[in-house]
């Protein structure tokens, strides 16, 4: 009852909006604690008194209302430091959140290579997927033979993978999201993740 009206209160009321401390005009209010737990009605008064406003603030998060199941104001006592560690935290946060999404964190690209790709086609397709790396997004890149092409010789499928390894580890903290799968010259899979809290400083290209 009380703990599921006060939970709905709290989702859309704004304290902020609502009186505190000595502005709060109901003579008799209902305190509620960290967890939830509703006490009272007691005198305002004595709760105030009660309180050192130095470190901590009481306030409203529910007018009073003759239809609710209590009817009293419903007060919530604050600790102002720990009110403002918990501020610092939502900001770094948000500030993470913010320069993961303009990284690209999250985002995932996929890049085809042929087991027989030429020299120019490779040297493009490497700087891309060091490009979406540096960015922090997940790639899954894909090795195959394409029909009616060239098959690719094991002494070129072997260099292919070494030219993308050498790719990936000019990104520093990149890493495997899961195992590589596949066949050598068949179907092979890497599952690529690049650094999500930002690379050291890139390598000369």
């Amino acid at each position: 009852m009380l703990g599921s009206r006060l939970a709905a209160d709290k989702d859309g009321a704004k304290a902020t909006a609502l009186p505190q401390d000595h502005a709060i005009p109901d003579k008799y209010i209902i305190v509620v604690d960290e967890t939830g737990k509703a006490s009272g009605p007691h005198l305002t008064a004595n709760v105030l008194r009660d309180i050192d406003l130095s470190v901590a603030t009481l306030r409203m998060v529910r007018v009073a209302n003759p239809a609710h199941d209590p009817p009293e104001a419903v007060c919530k006592i604050v600790d102002r430091k720990a009110e403002r560690e918990a501020e610092k935290v939502r900001k770094a946060q948000e500030k993470l959140d913010k320069a993961s999404k303009k990284k690209g964190v999250g985002k995932t690209k996929e890049l085809e290579l042929n087991w027989a790709i030429d020299g120019h086609d490779l040297t493009y397709k490497l700087k891309n997927l060091k490009e979406f790396l540096w960015k922090g997004y997940k790639v899954d890149l894909t090795l195959n033979s394409r029909k009616r092409k060239r098959a690719a010789t094991d002494e070129e499928g072997k260099a292919l993978l070494k030219a993308i390894e050498a790719a990936i580890v000019d990104v520093p903290g990149t890493k495997h999201r899961k195992k590589t799968d596949g066949e050598m010259l068949q179907t092979f899979r890497f599952y690529l993740e690049g650094p999500a809290d930002g690379p050291l400083p890139r390598k000369a290209e």
